[in-house]
């Protein structure tokens, strides 16, 4: 049968691997899961914000003389390190803008973009992920329809570079391994202190209790703490005192009963 410090040792350790392991899930396994969708959250949410400021001008040509929608969409594009590309119904380019780190598009994903305006034009938007066929880059390309009066006056076309976040991984991971040893040798620590105060004094209770069962009165245990085991081991002590007592009564009953 387990003893109370093996349970508790146990039960730390169970605890400190379901902790390692939800870090490791977390901070590695889902990171970029977890990057890709707030991201693009962020980066669909304020380009919907621009759609809207756009759909308020007169005409979608105007969109280039509006110096409020333009130096909002420059400080996006350089914010987010993607391209911009807003056209009329005719795939005429109204509004275009690149970051510096933003590539140019080889052939095959040409035709994704060509593909990405038609159906953003026809009122549908738009998002895809593509793999740069030359350098393996990946880019998410997103169409959000432009509407004015409730018809499609043109489209917004995003590229945005989803940025790879294996060196982040690797430098997580050097992280975990330094936390993972932190965290079992705190855990050891803490379970060895438990074992001290919890564990060490049930065991010297459960041991006092058999001796009291032999008859033997006169042990007591040394444990002064205020705590629920202190006051279990109080109320040991005082029935040890009060069973010698009782034996002693026990005995001279027995020598008086003799005697007579």
């Amino acid at each position: 049968m387990k003893s109370i410090r093996t349970k508790l040792w146990l039960g730390m350790m169970v605890l400190v691997g379901i902790i390692i392991i939800l870090l490791w899930l977390f901070q590695i396994v889902f990171l970029e899961k977890f990057y890709s969708v707030i991201e693009l959250r962020e980066v669909t949410k304020n380009a919907n914000s621009i759609v809207r400021e756009i759909e308020k001008l007169d005409n979608i040509n105007e969109v280039g003389e509006n110096t409020l929608i333009t130096e909002t969409m420059i400080d996006f594009v350089y914010e987010k390190q993607l391209s911009i590309e807003v056209i009329d119904t005719s795939y005429q380019i109204v509004y275009q803008n690149s970051s510096g780190n933003s590539m140019n598009m080889p052939g095959m994903m040409k035709e994704v973009t060509n593909e990405a305006h038609e159906t953003v034009i026809n009122g549908i938007e738009f998002k895809q992920e593509v793999t740069h066929p030359k350098f393996g880059y990946q880019f998410m390309i997103i169409g959000i329809p432009i509407y004015q009066d409730n018809v499609v006056q043109g489209a917004m076309l995003l590229t945005l570079p989803m940025v790879s976040v294996n060196d982040t991984a690797d430098i997580l991971k050097k992280q975990l391994i330094i936390i993972t040893g932190t965290l079992l040798l705190v855990s050891l620590l803490i379970s060895f202190r438990l074992s001290k105060n919890l564990a060490d004094p049930i065991s010297k209770i459960s041991r006092l209790a058999e001796s009291y069962a032999a008859g033997h009165y006169t042990e007591r245990i040394n444990h002064t703490g205020d705590d629920e085991i202190g006051q279990l081991a109080k109320r040991m002590n005082h029935m040890g005192e009060e069973l010698v007592q009782n034996d002693i009564l026990q005995k001279e009953l027995i020598a008086n009963v003799s005697h007579e």
